[in-house]
């Protein structure tokens, strides 16, 4: 339950990351981010509350190393239970599907502004496919990688939580320190007066995310886990600064 809110993320962000594939991506992308957060809210909570109803017992169900197909085994028996883990798998599947296409658009644009290791080749658009392939590819090994190195989905998936904390973290406050340096075409979405007090909010939510993520005992090996990857992103980002800031130097000339 504690997860949730960190993983509508997902859904939140995906409209964003291909906002560029997207006709009238200023008016139509804020609508869907909304719609995404809505529908995950309810149905995230009306989940829960189902798994909270149908729980058996509270230390049968910690014990056990499948605690969601308990609970609904316990509730519905174990032919309901098997159909529950397929629309599990189907989940799962489509959710990993959605967020390669996010990552993929992602290095493929960074690729194009040349802020990337391995530039020249990840900004290439298949002329057959007319999509690019090699950022997709790139993403799916490094994807895999990561998860043979870890050989645990969970330690996986709460890095990538405290990730996405952090990296909106970062993105929200450099937005409120120069919020009013942007310009909106007309007709696009805004919060008004109201930005400055909602973007405070979110900015101490993401500091709670990150500490209840990292801080507890529990999570320690999380915590040093993304403090690994972190110090790997930061030596990448050492490696090509030199080619970043003569790109900037380039565009600010332009």
């Amino acid at each position: 339950s504690f997860l949730l809110p960190i993983f509508t993320f997902s859904a939140w962000e995906a409209p964003a990351d291909l906002a560029e594939e997207t006709v009238a991506g200023t008016t139509t992308n804020p609508r869907a981010m909304i719609r995404a957060i809505i529908i995950t809210a309810v149905v995230g909570f009306v989940m829960l509350l189902g798994f909270t109803l149908g729980m058996p017992a509270l230390k049968e169900t910690l014990a056990s190393a499948d605690p969601g197909n308990l609970i609904v085994q316990n509730a519905f028996g174990s032919t309901i239970s098997r159909l529950f883990l397929i629309v599990v798998d189907i989940s799962i599947f489509a959710t990993g599907i959605a967020i390669l296409a996010m990552a993929a658009r992602i290095v493929f644009s960074m690729g194009r502004d040349g802020v990337i290791v391995g530039s020249k080749h990840l900004s290439r658009v298949s002329g057959a496919r007319h999509s690019p392939v090699r950022a997709t590819v790139a993403v799916t090994v490094v994807a895999i990688v990561v998860l043979l190195i870890a050989q645990k989905l969970t330690l996986v998936s709460q890095v990538a939580s405290v990730f996405y904390s952090l990296v909106y973290l970062l993105v929200t406050a450099s937005y409120l320190t120069a919020r009013n340096k942007f310009s909106s075409p007309a007709g696009s979405f805004s919060m008004g007066r109201w930005g400055k007090p909602i973007i405070v909010i979110v900015l101490a939510f993401l500091l709670f995310c990150v500490g209840s993520l990292t801080l507890p005992t529990i999570n320690h090996k999380v915590a040093l886990t993304a403090l690994a990857f972190i110090g790997l992103t930061i030596l990448v980002y050492l490696v090509s600064r030199g080619k970043i800031v003569r790109l900037e130097a380039e565009r600010a000339e332009k």
